[in-house]
């Protein structure tokens, strides 16, 4: 949860004396010297708060300073949304630093234990503090059972002890105005937790960073107009759109929402948002606040993503990258039988439970297995024999994924545990044991992505670390934020196992570990910059390269953008406010009418011919907007010229656009006036508003033509079949304003315009009809 949230509450709580019974805290300066320091924050009165319900939510310290930047902790004594201690760093007055201000900041929290058999609890991080991350540190930093626990010594006379020790630095990587990490330093930027999603996070990151898989999606097709777009296709005056797809279509497609946050990701300065992934999941906002396992979530995302791009160009890219084959022999010890089976797998599931080593783990995976007893194999001809199980590697993957299971069921007590048991890990796996046919090609890995599981059973953190470039330096991706460590903070920190004195477990442990094969790094990770993106995806999401930019800006005068609205923008909504997704398109000044109307045809109605109407989409007096005046129908005509364009016009040109009706289509037209015409003669459009009862909301249901000269009796009766006694027909003059109309009038003579929204309640029933003023 953003700590900003708690600001105003735990400062007023710092400045405010608590209730006699209630908490105090004293905080006190054990080493102070330039950049370090060092405190003991003792914190009296838990378990009395605790027994007469008045323990707070959460305990700021007193402010202390370090090199002139006042500082302060943060405690939430029954913890930050899960049952842990939460312990936390934070600014204690950012807002009077200056703009650009950022420092590394390494520090250590040990909650101090005055049981002599129980060791105390040590956790150390590190995080570049900025405008924009003002606090960092321990969401579960130990289970609130064992802090509580009066055996455990960690209250003692009711007063918890917390020493705390930092070490202020600069932040040399810094390039950004916020202090933020940028791609330039660390090869990628953050992604935005939604409420419980690290742990896809966590898996995104991973996967952008094996550049040959970046590669593959951002050559996949979506399905937009852009997929086989190339210079030559554009020459009629189309420039790169500032931002498409839709969110509709980005809802809808997996690949595309794939595609845009690595797009970010490569080329974004800020956290990256993974709104249109999830909702290209289908999860809902109560979705993306829970949390899920990340071996399933692993599971799940390569099966969907493997259908999505079956049948295409980069059809099977999971499967080239994870999949490998196990192979399966039952020989029979007394008789001559054996049998062989294949078995295809995108991961390897290990045991931590009893093995101190990932070789230990490998060896019990591979270990032959005895069938005797019970459990003997039964042969199709000769009966149950004994045998021998073995399996072995047929083929590795270029890319190996390990699940360590660090969760199990606990016969006794029949409920999940976590496996905080230790397990090492090396930087470089040979696996040559575990070949069919090793040879020192096919046997060497190196290690990419550690995704770590902070917490147990019951909830926790998921992050992972990662090197954007296996010859350089680690980083930790932590949702938002990106900090740079070291490899013991990659490696030997996320073995597992117990602090000092083995009293307690470490909660943090590596879960996935993902390795290259060293002998396809070539093209597992080749270099991607600007160039070897398709132009179909910067023009998609927004990006030229960048060899163009500053010819971009230079020219910028000789361009006009568009945003075009059609129906689906329009219908099924309660008002006819333009979508945030609904995104200008950048058109030379020069383009012709003609040009762009073919441009719309092929992007917006999936159609190679046909001929479409475009209305100015205009504000109105009443701060309402719809399409009102009819835009030219010369199809020599400039942009330009059309739009009556200044030379340092820099709006948005807003248009409606929609297919040419034909004739029958128009209500009450006279057959004698050319489709072409209508618009220019006697013809309007409007906008039907209808009730939807099981929503309990009126939604925008049908665009008409209707002749000026048709009764309004039409639209009741052919439009909806109602009988014209049972309705009454309303103009929506703005949000919530009715105005009645008398259904046995014309359209011109209630003096309605083009865009007019109506409104019918028929039989007293709530408003089911609209039109646009």
């Amino acid at each position: 949860l953003k700590l900003q949230f708690l600001y105003f509450i735990g400062t007023c709580m710092g400045e405010h004396n608590v209730p006699d019974g209630g908490v105090k805290q004293e905080l006190i300066q054990v080493k102070s010297g330039g950049s370090s320091a060092s405190y003991t924050w003792s914190i009296k009165g838990l378990l009395r708060s605790s027994e007469l319900n008045i323990l707070p939510n959460n305990i700021y310290s007193s402010v202390f300073e370090v090199e002139g930047v006042p500082w302060r902790l943060l405690f939430f004594p029954n913890g930050n949304g899960v049952r842990y201690l939460s312990l936390y760093l934070d600014l204690a007055n950012a807002h009077a630093l200056p703009a650009g201000w950022s420092r590394v900041a390494c520090f250590s929290f040990t909650v101090v234990s005055k049981a002599k058999s129980v060791s105390s609890v040590l956790n150390k991080s590190e995080n570049v503090f900025c405008l924009g991350l003002q606090d960092w540190g321990f969401r579960c930093f130990m289970p609130l059972s064992t802090l509580y626990d009066e055996e455990k010594g960690y209250i003692a006379d009711d007063t918890l002890h917390i020493d705390f020790r930092i070490t202020i630095s600069p932040n040399e990587a810094d390039d950004s105005d916020d202090g933020s990490i940028t791609p330039r330093t660390s090869g990628a930027v953050g992604l935005c937790n939604q409420g419980a999603t690290c742990y896809l996070n966590s898996l995104i990151q991973t996967w952008f960073h094996i550049p040959f898989l970046r590669s593959q999606i951002y050559h996949a097709p979506v399905g937009d107009g852009f997929d086989e777009a190339s210079d030559d296709e554009f020459d009629d005056g189309l420039f790169a759109p500032l931002q498409y797809p839709s969110s509709e279509l980005k809802e809808k497609n997996l690949v595309c929402a794939l595609q845009q946050v690595f797009y970010n990701l490569q080329f974004q300065k800020k956290a990256v948002s993974t709104k249109e992934l999830t909702a290209a999941f289908g999860w809902t906002q109560e979705g993306v606040f829970r949390q899920h396992d990340i071996h399933e979530l692993i599971r799940v995302l390569y099966a969907s993503l493997e259908e999505k791009l079956k049948g295409t160009k980069v059809s099977g890219t999971l499967d080239t990258l994870f999949k490998g084959v196990l192979v399966h022999t039952i020989a029979c010890n007394e008789v001559d039988y054996e049998s062989r089976t294949e078995e295809p797998f995108c991961d390897l599931q290990l045991n931590v439970k009893g093995c101190p080593t990932l070789y230990d783990a490998l060896d019990k995976y591979f270990a032959d297995e005895i069938l005797e007893g019970d459990n003997k194999y039964a042969t199709p001809d000769q009966g149950l024999q004994a045998a021998t199980r073995k399996s072995i590697l047929s083929k590795a993957p270029p890319v190996l994924l390990l699940h360590l299971k660090r969760f199990d069921f606990d016969i006794v007590t029949q409920k999940q545990t976590k496996v905080n048991e230790r397990q090492e890990f090396p930087v470089n796996l040979n696996i040559t044991p575990y070949l069919a046919n090793p040879t020192q090609k096919d046997s060497d890995y190196v290690l990419l992505s550690v995704l770590v599981h902070s917490g147990d059973v019951n909830g926790g953190h998921y992050y992972s670390f990662l090197r954007p470039v296996l010859s350089g330096p680690w980083y930790r991706f932590d949702d938002e934020r990106v900090i740079r460590v070291t490899e013991k903070d990659v490696v030997s920190e996320n073995f597992g196992g117990d602090y000092g004195g083995g009293q307690l477990p470490r909660y943090s442990s590596a879960y996935v570990l993902i390795y290259l094969r060293v002998s396809d790094l070539d093209w597992l990770t080749p270099l991607i910059t600007y160039a070897n993106v398709p132009l179909s995806v910067h023009r998609r999401f927004g990006k030229v390269p960048k060899k163009d930019v500053e010819k971009d800006v230079a020219e910028a005068h000789l361009f006009i953008n568009v945003q075009v609205i059609t129906d689906r923008h329009i219908l099924n909504q309660p008002d006819m406010t333009p979508p945030v997704s609904c995104t200008p398109i950048r058109y030379l000044r020069t383009t012709t009418l003609e040009s762009l109307t073919n441009t719309l045809i092929k992007l917006h109605f999936n159609s190679e011919t046909g001929e479409v109407v475009l209305w100015r989409w205009e504000e109105r007096l009443n701060g309402t907007a719809r399409p009102s005046t009819l835009v030219t129908q010369d199809p020599g005509a400039t942009l330009e010229k059309v739009f009556s364009l200044g030379s340092h016009h820099k709006d948005v040109v807003i248009l409606y656009a929609h297919p040419l009706p034909a004739k029958e289509d128009v209500l009450g037209a006279h057959t004698s006036v050319p489709p072409q015409r209508l618009f220019d003669a006697t013809a309007l459009i409007l906008f039907l508003k209808v009730n939807v009862p099981e929503d309990g909301v009126c939604l925008i249901k049908k665009r008409c033509v209707v002749h000026k000269g048709a009764p309004l009796s039409t639209l009741v009766e052919d439009v909806f079949g109602y009988v014209v006694q049972q309705a009454q027909l309303y103009e929506e003059v703005r949000d919530g304003v009715l105005e009645e109309l008398d259904i046995d009038l014309t359209v011109s003579a209630v003096a309605v315009l083009s865009g007019c929204k109506w409104r019918i309640l028929r039989e007293m029933s709530l408003p089911s009809l609209c039109c646009l003023r």
